[in-house]
């Protein structure tokens, strides 16, 4: 079964996944990423850290398959 890898960057710093998961399809590693940035997304939210978010998929040869990001920020508005 290939091997995936699902780095995370969190505004600037680069937490880079070392062991991946073994899954039958990257389908299934896609699934895997939007869950854990709806994950790490409801984190920083509730800690008021509002940032950027990105995890990348990577395969067994280190070549990127799919990219996840989310940025957020404060909108505020002016009340005249």
């Amino acid at each position: 079964m290939p091997i995936y890898y699902f780095d995370t960057i969190e505004d600037t710093e680069l937490f880079p996944d070392d062991e991946g998961v073994e899954l039958q399809h990257a389908d299934e590693a896609e699934a895997m990423a939007r869950h854990a940035l709806a994950d790490l997304i409801r984190e920083r939210l509730l800690d008021n850290h509002l940032g950027s978010l990105v995890i990348e998929i990577r395969d067994e040869q280190d070549e990127p398959l799919a990219r996840f990001v989310l940025t957020s920020a404060r909108v505020g508005f002016n009340r005249t």
